[in-house]
């Protein structure tokens, strides 16, 4: 008869080559520590493993196993959580079982919130968006927009440290003191304002944008990204001074709203005749 657990001097340490009995198929096994980390770590050859832990490596869920790496950044949400099959919108995700959906609540705390990053997959590619609404049941997002009919086959959820944002002004006074119109196919920054800026961090995706000026007119004025068109759409200005108005959900353009380190930011402008003063506040995603 055997001893029970209880029964057994405890261990204090554990070697590589201590065994551990495990049961499969019905069938008593053993399996060592240096076989075990390595079906942790997703070799389940048992060989030596193919993802070698360092130090300071975390297991990881990846959306299908446990694999060492860095503290992630991305939090890989269980596919159990949210509806795979087709998104409720453009702009918006479902959760099967509201709050207590696996992945979506843990002790009462969401893990999406208003201004954290998303990335979510449908067919191979990868986008980001950012969570502009979070309820039990659903996850609003602006950014790139959700592909209609085609199942999310990843979701997952960012840190707010992963969020940068590059605050644009274009003073419309020139050198001499005059008041400058922005004349219709303007490049605001470099022709009114007379400067140019450059993107300096890694790649990153814009997700939103907004803008405002001092004046009674309604310009429309579309952020470019290394002079192209980072939205499908752009921004008819608020006529109300200081007041903000903010692109379109889902008009970022997934072709051409990523940014990488030295490439440039302009604003483009049409219809603007009588707009000064003009701010633009672009929001981004790091990668």
């Amino acid at each position: 008869m055997g001893v029970a657990i209880s029964g057994l001097v405890a261990a204090t340490v554990i070697n590589e080559t201590d065994q551990l009995e495990i049961e499969q198929a019905g069938v008593s096994k053993k399996i060592t520590k240096t076989q075990l980390r390595a079906l942790l770590f997703s070799d389940p050859a048992f060989a030596t493993p193919a993802l070698v832990p360092q130090i300071g490596d975390v297991p990881s869920y990846n959306g299908t196993d446990f694999a060492p790496g860095a503290v992630p950044r991305w939090r890989v949400i269980h596919q159990d959580a949210y509806t795979e099959s087709a998104p409720a919108s453009t702009s918006t995700i479902t959760f099967d079982g509201g709050a207590t959906a696996i992945g979506i609540n843990k002790t009462g705390t969401f893990y999406f919130k208003v201004g954290f990053p998303v990335r979510f997959v449908q067919s191979g590619t990868t986008y980001y968006a950012i969570c502009t609404a979070i309820t039990a049941s659903l996850l609003t997002i602006a950014g790139a927009p959700l592909i209609a009919a085609t199942p999310i086959t990843e979701l997952a959820v960012g840190t707010p440290e992963m969020v940068r944002e590059e605050v644009l002004f274009v003073n419309s006074r020139n050198t001499s003191g005059v008041q400058l119109n922005y004349a219709t196919g303007a490049t605001c920054l470099s022709f009114i304002g007379l400067q140019y800026r450059r993107w300096t961090g890694p790649k990153a995706y814009c997700v939103s944008y907004r803008a405002t000026h001092k004046s009674a007119t309604s310009p429309i004025v579309t952020l470019l990204i290394n002079g192209v068109a980072a939205s499908t759409s752009g921004i008819t200005i608020s006529a109300t001074a200081g007041a903000w108005t903010t692109v379109g959900a889902v008009v970022m353009d997934p072709i051409a709203y990523d940014i990488n380190m030295g490439e440039d930011i302009e604003i483009y402008a049409s219809s603007v005749a009588g707009s000064y003063f003009l701010s633009l506040v672009a929001t981004f995603i790091l990668e």
